[in-house]
């Protein structure tokens, strides 16, 4: 993701985890916001609405389950802007 790059508020009925493998990232959940940068990991339980913003170029790497759907993904990732 590029610096200012937003990803607004969405959430899966299936657990994830996040991964920083480059860079930092505000990554929000339940009310908090928790800055992640290289080598931080965090994961959710499914139902957990979730936004995250780029504060720096960035690499992350996003786990899902296998029950979720490839298309849903997608089209979240389709609605990322840049600031």
């Amino acid at each position: 993701m590029q610096k200012g790059q937003k990803m607004k508020a969405h959430q899966t009925p299936f657990p994830i985890m996040v991964q920083v493998l480059r860079g930092t990232i505000d990554f929000g959940f339940n009310g908090v916001v928790q800055e992640l940068t290289e080598g931080d990991i965090i994961t959710l339980d499914g139902g957990i609405s979730r936004d995250l913003v780029a504060l720096k170029e960035n690499v992350i790497r996003l786990t899902l389950s296998k029950s979720d759907k490839a298309k849903r993904v997608v089209d979240v990732a389709s609605e990322t802007s840049v600031q």
